[in-house]
């Protein structure tokens, strides 16, 4: 604006110096006076005109500041959205490799599942049906869709069931002679199987197969007790109310010829190992000293009180010869006691005191003979049963250690021996400690007999002398 106000004034100049030359100079003057007013107008209105643009480039300015203002708020809004969309994404893609990890995660789980219940119902008889929903599951492993998942937990429960509870119910399986057959099949859970044949009535038992190999085999040359009473049960399951007994190996280990196999006495001893044999002669030996105690003390010692009776009466009576024969002519302690007071009678009783005491101590070690033995066979029969279960250990660590700890059986010989001669050390001390007892009392109980009639006599005799020499001074 300044450029141009600057031209008018060199244009009026230059107009006016013009003028000079063809016009007078009063017009000149007013010419100029008007030019003057015009350019001033001009000016005014440029001035105006300028006025009017700063107000509007003011405005202008201030309006594109505000929009500015807000283009950067803006700015920031979506730079925040983008940045919350950025991390919403992120978490949305960690979100979906989580669930695609455990979609996996549980494929391989159902996947597991399903090939441990095949195994299992590859071992069961009568499971055929369920299998091959199973394996029907298990073709499209890689992928598994709801209706597989609902089959397998299905298949799931129905095995659980199957699992607890006891059930008769026809099936088609392979038999005890190799045939596939429809039988009455009795299952107790997954633990023990029997099978009828429903037109020949034949019955078998399922039993593991050895150990190398997997699932069962069918038996059926079983005793006949035992055909009888699979019989009885197929008959009563399912109309009984009461408790059946179901002839079955929960085990499946058994052979059948062992279902109702009883150990015998001869086995028992034959697998307590060497042990066994002192052992064995030295309970003779002590059942024939505690017979022959028995005899002694209860049998032979058993009629000392009557006898010594029968010997007090007749002193009594003053017939000391006849209480002297009868007195010798009993085989009894207390009969000898009393006899031996008797045979020094006539001396005093100072010497029958004597007598009395000196044929106590004859009497008590063949009272006593044999308890000293019966108390030390006591006491060795459970050295000797402790001694087989240290034989058995040792023998079943070299088990052990040659063929290691997987087979159980191959150790079960040196475990039975060592319970077995602990058992029968136990067995053969206790009756020896109880019989030692016993025969210790029954002395202790002649022992006092003896002395009791011993001193009746005793003073029986003292009294009829006394009042013999009372008489004879009188």
């Amino acid at each position: 604006m300044q450029r141009v106000f600057v031209s008018l004034i060199v244009l009026m100049i230059n107009c006016a110096l013009n003028a000079q030359a063809t016009l007078p100079l009063a017009q000149r003057l007013t010419q100029l006076d008007k030019e003057i007013a015009s350019e001033q107008a001009k000016i005014k209105q440029l001035q105006q005109q300028l006025s009017d643009e700063k107000t509007q480039s003011k405005t202008n300015q201030q309006a594109l500041a505000t929009k500015l203002f807000d283009l950067q708020v803006q700015q920031v809004n979506l730079s925040n959205e983008h940045k919350q969309l950025a991390d919403t994404l992120i978490q949305t893609q960690q979100t979906a490799d989580d669930l695609a990890a455990q979609r996996k995660q549980t494929e391989l789980s159902f996947t597991q599942q399903a090939q441990q219940l095949d195994i299992e119902l590859r071992e069961l008889p009568g499971m055929d049906e369920l299998r091959k929903q199973v394996q029907k599951c298990l073709k499209n492993k890689s992928n598994w869709t709801q209706q597989q998942v609902q089959t397998l937990l299905s298949c799931m429960v129905q095995t659980q069931i199957s699992s607890s509870s006891i059930q008769v119910r026809q099936v088609t399986i392979p038999t005890a002679d190799g045939t596939s057959e429809t039988v009455n099949l009795l299952s107790i859970g997954h633990v023990a199987f029997a099978y009828e044949h429903p037109e020949s009535k034949t019955v078998a038992l399922a039993m593991a197969a050895p150990e190398d190999a997997s699932g069962y085999r069918w038996s059926d040359d079983l005793p006949p007790a035992v055909a009888t009473a699979l019989g009885k049960t197929f008959a009563n399951i399912s109309t009984s109310q009461s408790i059946i007994n179901i002839p079955m190996d929960i085990t499946q280990r058994m052979q059948s010829v062992n279902l109702q196999h009883v150990v015998t006495l001869k086995q028992r001893i034959q697998s307590g190992g060497l042990i066994m044999i002192p052992m064995f002669a030295m309970t003779v030996l002590a059942l024939l000293m505690i017979a022959e105690r028995i005899f002694t003390l209860y049998i032979r010692n058993g009629k000392g009180t009557a006898q010594a009776t029968t010997i007090i009466r007749a002193t009594l009576a003053g017939q000391i010869n006849d209480a002297q024969q009868t007195a010798s002519a009993c085989n009894t302690a207390v009969a000898r006691t009393l006899h031996a007071c008797l045979l020094r009678s006539e001396i005093g009783s100072h010497a029958m005191e004597d007598a009395i005491q000196e044929q106590l101590l004859h009497e008590m070690p063949k009272l006593q003979r044999f308890l000293g033995a019966i108390a030390i066979l006591a006491a060795v029969a459970p050295l000797l049963g402790l001694l087989g279960t240290v034989t058995g250990i040792i023998r079943t660590f070299g088990v052990i250690q040659s063929f290691g700890n997987a087979n159980p059986s191959m150790m079960a010989g040196g475990i039975s021996e060592a319970l077995i001669t602990t058992a029968a050390g136990l067995i053969i001390a206790i009756p020896l400690l109880l019989a030692h007892s016993l025969l210790k009392g029954r002395v202790q109980v002649i022992l006092s007999d003896a002395e009791k009639h011993a001193a009746t006599l005793l003073n029986t005799l003292t009294y009829a002398q006394d009042t013999n020499a009372k008489e004879g001074q009188a």
